[in-house]
């Protein structure tokens, strides 16, 4: 029965994490791998990926550490410090029959075979989006022929990637200093 598993029924688990960030035209790729530990009891830490990020609450909550899937991947910190820290956070507070009606955990939790527990699972999916308004619309408007007004700005479609320069096939990330990076943050924890 799902509402009987307690944390301490979970030995090892991991399942994919896959975050589109549409407006700088990157996939972040990883495996969370949750452990439970009777031996940390730390306040939550987090280290780059390529260490190993982990984070631990107490005795009871599982160690999360969070893997890139692909060696050759971006790094972004803001979204591994957050992932680390919802995950750890949402694995805290949240019943293990509840994370499986979420997808987070699968059904068959109480079995051995972990590989088969793995295989069953979808990637947890999400997906970022920038208003145009963190981003300078400029190119953007000589793209749609539009001119550089109020009027106009609010013609563009919502939620645009950011140019790719042509030359060297770079984003081209002009901010307005509105708080992208903070908003994206706090999207991406809600």
């Amino acid at each position: 029965n799902i509402d009987d598993i307690d944390d301490t029924d979970i030995d090892i688990l991991s399942f994919p994490v896959d975050v589109y960030s549409v407006q700088f035209h990157q996939v972040y790729t990883y495996t969370v791998i949750l452990h439970a530990s009777s031996s940390l009891s730390s306040p939550p830490t987090s280290t780059s990926p390529s260490s190993n990020a982990s984070s631990s609450y107490s005795s009871t909550v599982p160690f999360l550490t969070l893997k890139p899937r692909y060696i050759d991947q971006p790094s972004n910190s803001y979204i591994e410090k957050t992932l680390i820290v919802t995950l750890s956070t949402i694995f805290h507070s949240t019943s293990p029959s509840q994370l499986i009606q979420l997808g987070l955990l699968p059904p068959n939790i109480n079995t051995n075979n972990h590989q088969q527990q793995q295989q069953s699972q979808q990637a947890l999916s999400i997906q970022l989006q920038a208003d145009n308004d963190f981003y300078s619309s400029i190119q953007h408007l000589q793209t749609y022929n539009l001119q550089p007004l109020p009027n106009d700005i609010l013609k563009l479609p919502k939620f645009l990637p950011c140019p790719i320069d042509s030359v060297n096939d770079k984003v081209i990330i002009s901010k307005t200093g509105l708080g992208s990076s903070a908003a994206l943050i706090t999207a991406l924890v809600g």
